[in-house]
């Protein structure tokens, strides 16, 4: 898509808040920033500092148009889903059609922003639309092109193997996608609300996504729009960083209390022992308890904060 955009008036343009959450480098938020900035489609922004940086933020961000970026501060570590929920909120308050999420760690191509309203737009049964998320190490290396979910128990499958059997231009239908980079649509979020905020970090995208799809919308991954993401193939890993891992542990085993709970309490009981059984095995090939121990433990707090205790 490329060429000169045909959103030219910034007044007419401001259809999109961009939201990005700050935890971390100050460096990696201005370059998410201004990516933003440099897109064919004109958006404001609401920065939501999530470290305690909202001056040095404030210093940095001087620079751009007054009434186009917005530090909102929280007063304390939300974690993801609760701090994205305060730029939403705060978006809400625009005159605007879509809500684009972006990690501080994650940047987009000029046309990205064009290319999913475009898509958004063409499809009005979608209520989330996501780029192909890319490694910001290895451009040319997908991370993350959307998930099919894959039998009884809800495990996934990445969908990047379809990619090269599908058209730049199509829209590829997913069960999730990342949170990194996402645009939701206004209606969309009038309808089901904003994230659960129980969800600290991890599993927030996948619970917002299923329930986007309960309420009618489909999710789809769009093709002609780029993200990259500063994650490395080493971090991918979960077992190399055992505060990741628990994290990753956590978020997963709160989600899917709430999801199976829908079914009775023995059905949510039934699919944590599933991941805790299929972890445990990979734990004993790698004969290192310390790991299945993190992991059970995580489980079962994640159990306790899906149950509100």
């Amino acid at each position: 898509m490329a060429g000169v955009s045909r959103f030219q008036d910034w007044e007419a343009s401001r259809r999109v808040v961009t939201v990005i959450l700050h935890y971390g480098r100050i460096d990696d938020t201005m370059e998410a920033v201004r990516s933003v900035f440099g897109s064919t489609l004109p958006s404001t922004l609401v920065v939501v500092d999530n470290a305690g940086d909202a001056l040095a933020l404030r210093q940095n961000l001087a620079d751009f148009r007054e009434g186009t970026v917005e530090v909102v501060e929280t007063p304390c570590n939300l974690g993801f889903a609760a701090g994205v929920n305060l730029g939403i909120e705060r978006a809400c308050k625009r005159a605007a059609d879509y809500f684009f999420l972006l990690n501080n760690d994650a940047v987009v191509e000029a046309n990205t922003l064009e290319a999913l309203v475009q898509a958004a737009e063409t499809h009005p049964e979608a209520g989330i639309l996501s780029p192909v998320v890319y490694f910001m190490a290895e451009r040319s290396r997908v991370w993350s092109a959307g998930v099919e979910r894959r039998g009884l128990f809800g495990f996934r499958r990445n969908v990047t193997a379809l990619l090269p059997r599908v058209r730049s231009s199509d829209v590829i239908p997913v069960d999730v996608v990342a949170g990194c980079a996402m645009l939701l649509k206004r209606r969309l979020v009038e309808s089901i609300g904003l994230f659960d905020a129980r969800l600290f970090m991890y599993y927030e995208d996948v619970e917002y996504c299923t329930r986007a799809w309960k309420a009618g919308f489909c999710v789809l991954t769009v093709l002609d729009a780029r993200a990259y993401h500063r994650v490395n193939a080493e971090a991918e890993d979960e077992c190399a960083d055992l505060d990741r891992l628990y994290r990753r542990a956590r978020g997963k085993a709160t989600y899917y209390t709430l999801e199976y709970s829908r079914r009775g309490k023995l059905a949510a009981l039934v699919r944590l022992a599933v991941g805790v059984l299929a972890f445990g095995g990979r734990c004993i090939l790698a004969r290192d308890r310390r790991i299945f121990g993190k992991y059970l433990r995580a489980t079962i707090d994640g159990w306790r904060d899906a149950r509100g205790g």
